[in-house]
């Protein structure tokens, strides 16, 4: 759903890559992509790792748990940004204080993600999930994917 809004010649930062499901699917649309997890000892959230990297974006779907340090270090960068995140994720005041100074948009997939666990086991979940991005060419503050 992502991929409309995104150059071609953009390298992508999958920075929490997991089984590396979005960073295959990214490199099979042509797009170039480094692909690092903290699992690989690469800590996205170390301020010193990030300027070491030359990307044009990071896209990925974060550790839920952190995901309000997850975004102010995505902010912290100034790079433009995807982070598939639950709805939900659009309450609690911390993280309405960064959209409100930095600005956020979402693209809504058409159907809850199915998402896959760490253990491997995959299947639907019980909340929506949206991509909570900025700097991306989005039409308008809340989009509305179609189905493919």
């Amino acid at each position: 759903y992502l991929t409309p809004y995104i150059p071609k010649d953009w390298i992508i930062w999958e920075s929490a890559c997991g089984k590396r499901q979005i960073a295959d699917t990214l490199e099979a649309d042509g797009y170039t992509v480094i692909a690092t997890d903290i699992a690989d000892g690469f800590d996205f959230l170390d301020p010193l790792l990030a300027p070491s990297l030359r990307y044009d974006m990071n896209l990925t779907n974060p550790p839920y748990k952190i995901e309000d340090r997850w975004l102010e270090r995505c902010y912290e960068l100034d790079k433009p940004f995807a982070l598939l995140l639950p709805i939900t994720a659009l309450g609690e005041q911390r993280r309405v204080g960064l959209y409100r100074r930095h600005g956020i948009q979402l693209l809504l997939p058409p159907e809850r993600v199915m998402y896959t666990s760490p253990n491997g086991t995959e299947g639907g979940t019980w909340f929506y999930s949206a991509w909570f991005c900025r700097g991306l060419d989005l039409p308008s503050q809340i989009t509305f994917a179609e189905v493919h």
